[in-house]
């Protein structure tokens, strides 16, 4: 008797335990800047006008790469040709955190992005994820 009492309390012990855990993992889902040790990554899909240079992809590449060196909290860019679906490259973001996106964002050389982007860009498109 006192051996199915005490296997009880233990499978309640765990069941309240897997409980506990999945709770944490949910809420650090919905609130991904609790957990120190994810990035949020900004992901920008382009299609370039008609005319477009390689020289004016490579000026917007640089004003991005010198954009991780100036951010705190940017922590890498990569820009890559699309092979597959209807835009030409792809950009990737990552950021330590929802803060330092928005600084990214205030920047002026993003801003330079902004001014450039509607005399090379006909298709755009945009995600953000935690990981």
């Amino acid at each position: 008797m006192k051996n199915t009492t005490f296997k009880a309390i233990c499978a309640k012990c765990v069941t309240i335990c897997l409980l506990l855990l999945t709770f944490n993992s949910l809420h650090a889902q919905v609130n991904p800047e609790n957990s120190g040790d994810r990035s949020l990554y900004h992901v920008l899909l382009f299609t370039w006008k008609e005319g477009t240079t390689k020289k004016q992809i490579n000026e917007i590449k640089h004003l991005w790469k010198g954009l991780v060196k100036e951010v705190d909290g940017f922590e890498s860019f990569e820009m890559n040709e699309v092979t597959t679906g209807n835009f030409d490259h792809v950009v990737i973001l990552r950021f330590a955190s929802k803060v330092a996106m928005e600084t990214y964002i205030e920047h002026k050389d993003h801003k330079k992005l902004a001014e450039v982007g509607p005399a090379i860009v006909e298709g755009f498109s945009e995600f953000d994820y935690w990981d």
